[in-house]
């Protein structure tokens, strides 16, 4: 391609016209792309597309005069010249309806963006005919004839639209039939249709019978068609073809990472189980911070009104030294039971009960908040730092899912809030709260923003059964940084420290030997000095934000598996219940070295890149970060990678 030439735009100019083209004369890349070259079928589509611009802009009567496609001699070049007549700009007159339009003019009129006065546009009128056919096919009439009749006045440059409304006869379904799953039984997809066989067809309940089948785990793609029965007029029959994804996976395996060192697993797992739809995994794991035993089952329609119950069990021992957490071990097993109650189509009602018995084990030295816990329960930690209990813990959840997909969305709203509590009269008496937001917001095909928010507090109730004020545990605390919540900082690192606060001794007594006494006379507490430890114990709130703009992943063919996005995360953890004054008696140097951990102003912000790719041994996620706005003692990372949940 040569040039391109428009005469007859004396409205528009040619630059304006040329953008909405297909065919172009190139630019510095073309060389490689050749998106430079001529091809009939180009030229074809981008003068129905001069049409359509000047005919959504008013211009009823524009007409393409003439086109000319002419080869240079040397016949590896070619000019383009198109004549058009721009006409008139008309406005519209009035809109009406006629024929059996089923709905009432009101409804017609509210849904129908067309009113007198505004400029004509063919686009709109097209919006028009297929909202009215959408709303018919609601009803049941799935084959309806919408046509717009205009009456034009050339003197006035004025157009009157009547839209002819012929909703024909009502549909209904005849079967309904799946294909592709060739793991999932028929029911497993049957029960997750809005319509039934012999009842009215609707194209609303089509859709979303179409979207809670994207929704599932197991499936990556639908397409759906509505072919009319041969030989009749007034019956359907609606085709569902899946594409279903890998749900389970049977391995074990080594692997290495920077925080829990060389971890070993072995793992059962199938989202899928049996094409019932059923998940179970069993999973064995050891490293550096964990061993655990865990088996979980789900059934997602334990009843037919789709109930869904869970149930699980576990052993598990964490060394929470090697997550960059207060350096505690705690041993636990127990069981749980859960049971979900749908209340709408993307609305759930959760509630479970879990029993735990626990052992925490405490080594030196001690932090002021450890020993603020183990005094709130009435032990002392000098004597005991070994500390059993029990418990039972009810929760309770609210969750509401408009998700387009289950895996890698692009569109709706997931929110997640929970209330998780111990029962009154258990050894720790405490609650926690946690909200949790996922807004997507489609921009542009393979586009799209992702805004993120999570909010969490957890406090204790009643009177504690120590010498201390009753708090939230420690080890139930929140945490932050990390790629599944802040990226850019080191796992669990942002928000309060252990504080390590050290008594003082003078020399030895006079006359006495320093070998039969080398600690000496202990000073009063204003001499302690303090030491901030780079573990960080959590906080009893968080906040974290973040805001991502999803982009097609460059030399990707399949990009409803692998996902790239540049972030901006922002949050932070603190403790509402820390009080900095009880340090006030200490000197200056010693009382300007501790955090005020209980602030909520102070926050971090990191930005940068991520890929997520859904891969044979499950999610794996991939970020490269850089701090925006961090605290002094914070401890961060260019580089993290995360097997597990994706964002």
């Amino acid at each position: 391609m040569k040039k391109i030439n428009i005469v007859g735009n004396n409205t528009f100019l040619e630059e304006e016209i040329l953008k909405q083209f297909e065919l172009t004369t190139g630019g510095w890349f073309s060389f490689f792309s050749d998106d430079n070259q001529y091809a009939k079928e180009k030229l074809s589509g981008d003068l129905e597309t001069l049409e359509s611009f000047y005919l959504d802009r008013g211009y009823l009567k524009m007409q393409i005069v003439s086109t000319q496609v002419a080869i240079t001699p040397e016949r590896d070049a070619v000019y383009i010249t198109i004549n058009i007549d721009e006409g008139a700009k008309f406005t519209i007159k009035e809109l009406k309806f006629t024929g059996d339009t089923i709905l009432s003019d009101e409804t017609l009129r509210a849904v129908v963006p067309i009113k007198g006065g505004d400029t004509y546009s063919g686009a709109i009128v097209t919006y028009a005919e297929e909202t009215i056919t959408r709303l018919l096919g609601y009803r049941g009439y799935a084959f309806p004839n919408i046509q717009t009749l205009p009456d034009i006045d050339e003197e006035k440059k004025e157009v009157s639209l009547t839209i002819y409304v012929d909703p024909s006869k009502r549909t209904y379904i005849n079967r309904i039939n799946f294909a592709g799953n060739m793991k999932t039984d028929d029911n497993v997809l049957r029960r997750e249709m809005r319509l039934m066989e012999s009842g009215t067809m609707s194209t609303d309940l089509v859709e979303r019978s179409k979207l809670r089948l994207e929704r599932l785990g197991y499936i990556e793609e639908v397409n759906v068609e509505t072919p009319k029965v041969a030989g009749t007029d007034d019956l359907v029959d609606i085709n569902f073809r899946v594409k279903e994804r890998p749900s389970g996976s049977i391995g074990g395996g080594l692997a290495f990472s920077d925080l829990q060192g060389l971890m070993l697993n072995a793992n059962v797992s199938q989202d899928n189980f049996l094409g019932s739809g059923n998940s179970i995994a069993l999973a064995l794991n050891t490293s550096k911070a964990y061993q655990s035993i865990n088996f979980n089952y789900s059934n997602p329609y334990y009843t037919n009104d789709g109930i869904s119950r869970g149930w699980g069990a576990f052993i598990r021992r964490t060394d929470f030294g090697a997550l960059n957490i207060a350096g505690q071990t705690l041993d636990s097993y127990g069981a749980n039971v859960g049971f979900g109650i749908p209340i709408n189509e993307i609305t759930r009602l959760n509630f479970g009960v879990a029993i735990q018995d626990s052992e925490l084990k405490t080594g030196t030295p001690i932090s002021e908040q450890i020993k603020a816990f183990y005094e709130s329960v009435g032990q002392d930690i000098d004597r005991d730092p070994d500390y059993a209990f029990q418990l039972v813990t009810l929760n309770l959840g609210w969750l509401r899912n408009s998700l387009n997909r289950g895996l890698f969305p692009d569109d709706g709203t997931s929110q997640i809030a929970t209330f998780d509590f111990s029962v009154p009269g258990s050894d720790m008496e405490y609650y926690k709260l946690n909200y949790k937001i996922d807004h997507y917001v489609p921009i542009a095909r393979g586009w799209s923003f992702l805004f993120r928010a999570n909010f969490s507090f957890g406090d204790a109730y009643g009177d504690g059964s120590g010498s201390g004020d009753a708090r939230l545990p420690y080890f139930e605390n929140f945490y932050a940084g990390g790629s599944a919540t802040m990226r850019g900082f080191d796992r669990n690192t942002i928000g309060p420290r252990e504080i390590y606060r050290l008594p003082q001794f003078s020399g030895a007594p006079p006359g006495t030997d320093p070998l039969d006494n080398p600690v000496g006379i202990p000073l009063p507490p204003s001499f302690d000095t303090i030491t901030i430890n780079r573990r960080s114990v959590g906080g009893n709130a968080r906040a974290l934000g973040g805001i991502e703009l999803i982009f097609p992943t460059p030399f990707a063919e399949d990009n409803r598996s692998v996902r790239t996005s540049a972030f901006i995360d922002i949050g932070n953890v603190w403790d509402t219940e820390f009080d900095l004054d009880q340090y006030s008696i200490l000197s200056d140097n010693e009382f300007n070295r501790i955090p005020d951990f209980s602030d909520a102003g102070t926050y971090r912000a990191s930005a940068g890149f991520s890929i997520q790719w859904i891969s044979p041994m499950g999610p794996l996620i991939f970020s490269l970060s850089k701090t925006l706005k961090q605290e002094e003692q914070d401890e961060t990372e260019s580089f993290s990678f995360n097997i597990g949940k994706t964002f």
